[in-house]
């Protein structure tokens, strides 16, 4: 027996007020670490001080961000066949089947979903707050266009609309009566009438960055896998809540429940300072400010005309058949009014992965940057101010005087002025301290602990001053110091890929793709016998400077001791039982995932080898 939406919304509703307010801790924290970020004063500034903010927690972030970027946009995952049997054609085919389904896959992510930019918004994400969150479902995306149809009679139009499925309705037009040619008896049929049809316009999985602040999960859970109630809330008007009861997403009467709470509809108080900020850094104002024209954050009337509202897309499970079993199941709610669902979750729980950079065990949420740094970057901002301020006492020095005549005079004294004063007995130069290097010596010292602590040194970012002074050996083991970290976190943002990439070749075999099986005009091609195949997923983290230097070192040295031995002109002398084909050096060379590795023994036998 079907839950009654009564029913239905009073079992949501506690998980959704737990929700609300876990949502509101994180986003509060949030707000502060992006404050943090973008180096905003943190109030103890003093007037005619330095008030100058130092931007660690920036300058790490965006120093971690490229060779992040770089790895996960580059050719960094593949589809391996679980190879069953033991035939090499066979498990040749089934390569190239794996190799074409990455080609769709990347051709799909990267050209139609704008890939490149969702990795790096996913990787901010990931650096900036607690977790970044990328969702994958399959999207059938589409838009509605109307089309005058001719007079017809009421039977042809309901043929017209069971024989064409991209029509979802007909409306409009004037009723008339006509007699039949063959019978003489009255037909009655619309005239003017317009059909809605549906366009189609993307099909396929789908990625997106959904900001932190739209998800709303409840606390505890480790593993948002296990979490029983996950929701996506998202700020729709009434518009879109029509398409998608036209289009059968949503019930019949959505839009008319919905727009009939307008005047109670809640306020999205739970992040609305986080959004406040996310425009007031900048100097703007967020757009409900703007709209209601008062600066109170109220909605004027053509606001509420509008009709903006929050839909909640809630992933939890229900018992929803005969044998009282939990299920996964997807509920869309809005106002108090039940849009879609409960229907079954395809994806069998909730579509979302996270991402993250610093993450301890049993913990829901990770560690954003900003908490880490946060007290550097208070330590650096105190000492580069007392840096800036004696700096600027020992330029500009100041004044001692009992005569106001003489204050006014010298307060508005410039550089190479000169001033005339009623008595030079009256005026005192005041002649400063020189600055003390400790602030130096401690200002360059905070910044080798914020190295420590993010693996982001100066020999990474090129701006190394003391590097003249320094062996290449000592440059080199630094920057493979701070590589390593840098490895570590791609690790980790490749663990969120990983599963990311499961989740879509699961997508494919579910909705198996039909309008882009074969892609014009490009290398991409995918047959029904490659999405139904089984892989796993590897991630190569790629390689960082160093590995490239040492690589194409290595090369070098192949191709010097090619040349230098002269090996291609005695092709007679080599042993053609290894069946090598004149003029080609055969060297066993394996590829992982540090890059090239040749076997060991090749650099052994580069001092024993002589000319033969």
């Amino acid at each position: 027996m079907p839950i009654a939406d009564k029913d239905l919304l009073t079992l949501l509703k506690q998980d959704m007020d737990k929700a609300r307010s876990y949502q509101a801790e994180l986003s509060a924290e949030r707000e502060k670490h992006y404050r943090h970020y973008r180096a905003e004063p943190y109030g103890n500034e003093r007037p005619g001080w330095s008030q100058t903010v130092h931007p660690t927690i920036f300058s790490v972030v965006e120093w971690m961000k490229p060779g992040l970027v770089e790895v996960f946009t580059g050719d960094f995952f593949a589809f391996n066949p679980v190879l069953s049997g033991k035939d090499p054609a066979e498990n040749k085919e089934a390569q190239h089947r794996a190799d074409r389904l990455k080609r769709y896959v990347r051709h799909k992510l990267f050209n139609q979903l704008g890939g490149e930019q969702l990795v790096e918004d996913f990787i901010h994400d990931c650096l900036v707050n607690h977790y970044g969150v990328m969702k994958v479902t399959q999207r059938d995306d589409f838009d509605l266009t109307t089309e005058l149809l001719p007079d017809m009679s009421t039977e042809e139009i309901e043929a017209l609309a069971a024989s064409d499925k991209t029509i979802v309705d007909v409306r409009g037009g004037k009723t008339f009566t006509r007699q039949d040619p063959l019978t003489g008896a009255p037909v009655t049929g619309l005239r003017g009438a317009k059909a809605v049809r549906k366009k189609p316009t993307y099909q396929g999985f789908h990625l997106e960055v959904v900001p932190p602040r739209e998800l709303y999960m409840l606390p505890g859970y480790p593993e948002l896998g296990k979490n029983p109630f996950v929701a996506h809330v998202v700020k729709r008007d009434l518009d879109s809540i029509r398409r998608q009861e036209m289009a059968g997403v949503y019930r019949k009467g959505s839009h008319a429940a919905v727009s009939a709470r307008l005047d109670e509809r809640r306020a999205g108080d739970d992040t609305a300072s986080e959004f406040d900020t996310l425009h007031s850094v900048d100097g703007l104002s967020t757009p409900e400010m703007l709209g209601s024209g008062r600066g109170d954050g109220t909605d004027s009337p053509a606001r509420r005309g509008q009709g903006e509202v929050w839909v909640w897309e809630c992933y939890t499970r229900l018992a929803l058949d005969e044998t009282k079993l939990l299920k996964p199941c997807i509920i869309t709610v809005c106002e108090d009014v039940i849009l879609r669902g409960p229907i079954e979750n395809p994806y069998g729980g909730p579509p979302f992965e996270l991402g993250f950079v610093y993450k301890e065990p049993h913990k829901p949420v990770g560690r954003p940057i900003a908490a880490v740094l946060d007290h550097r970057q208070r330590v650096l901002s105190n000492l580069l101010r007392n840096i800036q301020d004696s700096a600027a006492m020992s330029t500009y020095r100041g004044f001692l005087t009992t005569d106001a005549r003489a204050r006014k005079i010298l307060s508005t004294m410039g550089p190479g002025d000169v001033s005339l004063v009623p008595s030079l007995g009256t005026v005192q130069e005041l002649v400063p301290a020189p600055g003390d290097p400790l602030l130096l010596n401690a200002f360059q010292l905070t910044l080798q602990e914020v190295a420590k602590e993010s693996g982001v040194n100066e020999n990474m970012q090129g701006l190394d001053n003391n590097a003249l002074n320094q062996t290449a050996a000592g440059m080199q083991m630094r920057l493979t110091a701070g590589m390593q970290r840098q490895k570590l976190y791609a690790r980790r943002i490749a663990r969120s890929f990983r599963k990311i990439l499961a989740r879509i070749l699961d997508i494919i075999r579910l909705y198996p793709p039909e309008d882009d099986v074969r892609i014009v005009g490009a290398d991409v091609a995918v047959e029904h016998e490659d999405v139904m195949g089984e892989y796993s997923v590897s991630i190569d983290v790629g390689v960082g400077p160093q590995e490239r230097m040492e690589s194409a070192k290595l090369m070098d040295e192949m191709i010097h001791f090619i040349h230098t031995r002269n090996l291609c002109n005695h092709d007679n002398n080599l042993d053609h039982k290894n069946s090598v084909q004149p003029g080609i050096l055969t060297m066993p060379v394996q590829f992982g995932p540090q890059g090239m590795e040749i076997s060991s023994g090749f650099h052994k036998s580069l001092q024993p080898v002589r000319n033969v």
